[in-house]
């Protein structure tokens, strides 16, 4: 009996710790007016940094002419670039190689033109390497946040001129 008590009890602690090591998930978030012809959306991994430059990006634009349409990377597979106006997708680089939702989602999306690429490596001079797509490359840094929302907000603002 004894043996199953411990056995018990570390099952529990696996549970929690597992349930505690959990990556955070980006809460889904409209933002605008739905209708609106100009329409973003944004799929990102969850950090502070993320978060910060997604907050700096958003903040940038006027909110009824725009709807941002703001979700997990996770829930990429649901969308389709082409209700959109532009795709900003944030995701880490990792071995190297881009997040495979995000890899999923460009090699499925047809127009790559709509596409923008921020992906955060422990080198800044790594690259995506994805052909047609308008891709930037960030350290997570705080004192980065800045720099990195202005570079999107930039291509943001080349695609919904264009659109425009």
């Amino acid at each position: 009996m004894p043996n199953r008590g411990w056995i018990f009890v570390l099952a529990l602690a696996a549970i929690l710790v597992s349930h505690g090591c959990a990556p955070k998930m980006v809460k889904t978030v409209a933002i605008g007016d739905p209708r609106a012809a100009l329409r973003v959306l944004i799929a990102s991994e969850s950090s502070d940094f993320k978060q910060a430059v997604i907050e700096q990006v958003v903040a940038g634009y006027d909110k009824r002419d725009l709807y941002f349409r703001i979700t997990d990377l996770q829930n990429l597979a649901d969308e389709t670039a082409a209700d959109y106006t532009a795709v900003i997708i944030i995701n880490s680089c990792v071995a190297w190689q881009l997040n495979p939702r995000a890899n999923a989602f460009i090699n499925q999306a047809g127009s790559l033109e709509r596409i923008i690429l921020l992906t955060t490596a422990g080198n800044q001079d790594w690259q995506a390497g994805v052909a047609g797509v308008d891709a930037i490359t960030a350290a997570s840094l705080p004192a980065d946040i800045e720099q990195t929302a202005d570079k999107l907000k930039a291509k943001l603002g080349a695609l919904i001129h264009a659109a425009g």
